[in-house]
């Protein structure tokens, strides 16, 4: 856009009229309505480079404020505990009470559970004592220890 301001600066006289889009327009009011483009832009990218600069620096101090803000959320609920009122002064919400789960939930949940031990191959210490090395489902150090409590 700088460039063809200054080309029709350099070959036309900044009287000279010109039919532009349909209208007939000077040089002149021609350039002007191209510099402020230019100016709009510059702006724009001057704007933009702020608002980076302002987001780098907000993603820079966010951490350790949300961390000074959440410690100040438990000190008003530690003094507060459920009271409805008072944490809604702060624009906080009360903890909801824990329901207990339907016979149905349960039993979906059971079944959850156990599909997935079986599909992780989940084994509990017990279950997993016949498969280990050199044993044939008795702790070798309970063997040692009935082998020494024999001899003489």
């Amino acid at each position: 856009m700088r460039q063809l301001i200054s080309g029709a600066n350099k070959h036309f006289t900044p009287s000279e009229l010109l039919r532009v889009g349909g209208a007939t327009i000077t040089v002149t009011e021609l350039t002007e309505i191209m510099q402020r483009f230019v100016d709009n832009k510059d702006a724009i990218a001057t704007q933009r480079a702020a608002l980076a600069a302002r987001i780098q620096a907000e993603r820079v101090a966010a951490p350790s404020q949300l961390a000074v803000i959440r410690a100040f959320e438990t000190v008003v609920r530690g003094a507060f505990g459920d009271a409805a009122d008072a944490l809604a002064d702060f624009g906080l919400t009360p903890p909801k009470p824990r329901s207990p789960m339907t016979a149905e939930a349960t039993a979906v949940a059971v079944a959850k559970r156990a599909a997935t031990r079986e599909a992780r191959h989940t084994m509990g210490k017990n279950q997993r004592l016949p498969l280990r090395r050199g044993t044939s489902g008795i702790r070798r150090r309970f063997a040692l220890r009935a082998a020494s409590a024999a001899s003489p």
